[in-house]
């Protein structure tokens, strides 16, 4: 693997790390109990989505953004265009589950019900966020690792 694809892949899992990080920092606040302070557990979980969000913009840059690693695989596979843009619309859909998760904590009184629709909706977030790492690292072992047309040993 040339140098620059070296650093490529290099940020691509620093980004998958700190995505990683992320999702064991939100699933610990969505067990976290609610008990008697349902604000406490409000605020917490809130601090938590502005985070998420914080750490999706810095993957959605990484990959999507003009040197990002979704126009590298692009140029250098072109079999692989239909991946990308399924890992983009992925991207539309994860901003979109963390909205109706803010929008859940939103709701006023913070209900037994409430908290149960944003627990759920927040579990639903991590498991796409899941699905969507593996889908990138799948990604980028075929657009790194595999040699398609390669010559044998």
């Amino acid at each position: 693997m040339a140098p620059e694809q070296e650093e490529s892949v290099e940020r691509v899992e620093s980004r998958r790390e700190e995505m990683h990080d992320m999702m064991v920092r939100l699933e610990h606040a969505l067990a976290a109990p609610s008990g008697s302070d349902r604000a406490g557990w409000r605020a917490e979980m809130l601090v938590k989505c502005d985070e998420f969000g914080l750490v999706l913009d810095n993957h959605i840059i990484g990959t999507e953004g003009q040197d990002g690693l979704f126009s590298e695989i692009s140029s250098r596979s072109p079999r692989l265009i239909s991946r990308v843009d399924r890992l983009r619309a992925e991207h539309v859909h994860l901003h979109e589950a963390a909205a109706g998760l803010r929008a859940a904590l939103a709701s006023d009184p913070l209900t037994d019900e409430a908290i149960a629709t944003a627990r759920d909706l927040g579990l639903i977030l991590l498991t796409e966020l899941s699905r969507h790492r593996q889908h990138g690292a799948d990604l980028v072992y075929e657009a790194y690792w595999v040699d398609v047309g390669g010559q044998g040993d």
